[in-house]
């Protein structure tokens, strides 16, 4: 029963897989860590408005002068540290450009914490997993600070791609698609892309065997198979992989690492979703209002940064289909991409997804 003395957070609203059943409580001595979104200084411009200044005259911030000037409020970062330091949380980490701080504890006290109750699920398609009942609470001058509570709920979202095996199709090397699409001739020496791999692995020879063959240098770092059309489409950039997990934590944090990256810098950043949005949600909203606004706002700040976002529906590199199926990540997909120094090619496709996406730079 929740406190009296608490509120409802908002955008607590959640959904457990279709299909999924309760078998136990989790385990209440089991270490879990949360992402939880703090209340910025100062909203961001909207692109709306970013749109409207010509790029020449565009002047992206730092990651210095955004933290500054927009990372999380100082006063709401210290009421919801010491509010968890007092319920025996331990903060882990703080984001200041994607204005999250990390909480961790025992199932038992978050849980306790927030006024929510755990349990392990298990479902024929995702497997086991731990999820929450109930609302999220915390005191008013709490629940105020906080834009989003992420690790409650680790069940994947999106499905992993699944291998093929079978005759290998036709193929287009990347720089035949980007004549086709009259993409300017990149050769980027010291310049970074950054590629977005969810539980994949880095195949190192497999790209080196991929870029021989087109007649191209490795890359300083890779993964397949997106720095495999990376690597084709612009010679020589640095290409750095960022991995996350399939379930909405993993998500938040993948973004928030790759905005807060000052020692990369990544210019444009690649993100495949993975097969498709993860079918046991097939007919019901598989990512929470909280998880879509996170994902915007970093979008957002990517742009204020000057780092361009390629989304592409499918695992499959440049054989992804054009499919109404793929992972959504709100209305804003579309618009949250930053023309500062990238040419992007894009086709929109049903439901407002986003796939078959092709950039080089300028």
């Amino acid at each position: 029963m929740a406190n009296t003395d608490t509120v409802v957070l908002a955008n607590s609203a959640f959904s457990i897989p279709p299909g999924a059943r309760a078998v136990r409580r989790t385990d209440p001595n089991r270490w879990i860590e949360l992402t939880v979104g703090v209340r910025r200084k100062a909203a961001l411009m909207a692109l709306s408005a970013w749109e409207e200044i010509p790029p020449s005259q565009r002047m992206p911030l730092s990651r210095a002068d955004l933290a500054r000037h927009h990372g999380p409020d100082s006063a709401a970062l210290e009421t919801v540290t010491n509010w968890a330091e007092a319920r025996g949380l331990l903060v882990t980490r703080e984001d200041k450009v994607g204005s999250h701080i990390g909480l961790a504890g025992t199932a038992a006290s978050l849980a306790e914490a927030f006024e929510v109750e755990l349990f392990d699920f298990e479902h024929p398609e995702l497997g086991e997993f731990h999820a929450r009942t109930g609302m999220l609470h915390a005191p008013p001058a709490v629940a105020r600070c906080i834009t989003g509570v992420f690790g409650f709920n680790n069940h994947a979202i999106l499905k992993p791609p699944a291998e093929e095996v079978g005759v290998a199709g036709p193929w287009s090397a990347p720089a035949a698609l980007a004549r086709i699409h009259s993409c300017p001739a990149a050769n980027v020496p010291g310049r970074t892309i950054g590629l977005v791999a969810f539980g994949s692995a880095s195949q190192t020879a497999d790209v080196a065997a991929y870029l021989s063959r087109l007649g191209l240098a490795r890359p300083n770092v890779q993964v397949v198979p997106g720095s495999s059309a990376s690597g084709g489409a612009a010679a020589r950039p640095k290409l750095v992989v960022y991995f996350s997990t399939y379930d909405e934590k993993g998500l938040v944090d993948v973004l928030s690492t790759v905005i807060g990256d000052a020692a990369n810098d990544p210019s444009v950043l690649s993100i495949g979703w993975g097969e498709r949005v993860a079918p046991a949600f097939a007919g019901s909203p598989a990512w929470a209002p909280p998880l879509i606004e996170h994902i915007a706002e970093s979008f957002l700040v990517a742009a204020h940064l000057g780092v361009s976002i390629i989304a592409g529906g499918g695992g499959t590199g440049l054989a992804t289909e054009t499919r109404a199926d793929r992972a959504p990540a709100g209305p804003l997909l579309n618009t949250l991409i930053a023309r500062l120094k990238s040419m992007l090619y894009l086709d929109r496709v049903a439901g407002g997804d986003t796939a078959d996406l092709l950039a080089a730079f300028r």
